[in-house]
């Protein structure tokens, strides 16, 4: 799954990246970052996969076992 993908399936849940990053207490700019696959934060990604219903290994393919 690529960038688009995730922030598709984000607005179409009605999830924004800054509701995640409130929850998190993270910038808007740190999710902006992971959603688009330039930055790395496994807590980031797993709040996101939990949002969402799906495995962090689904959103983020690249990342299995690491």
């Amino acid at each position: 799954m690529n960038a688009m993908d995730r922030k598709i399936l984000m607005l179409r849940k009605g999830i924004t990246q800054a509701e995640i990053a409130r929850r998190l207490g993270v910038s808007g700019a740190t999710v902006s970052l992971v959603v688009s696959g330039r930055m790395r934060s496994r807590r980031v990604e797993q709040a996101i996969a939990e949002t969402l219903g799906l495995p962090r290994e689904i959103l983020w393919p690249d990342r299995r076992g690491r």
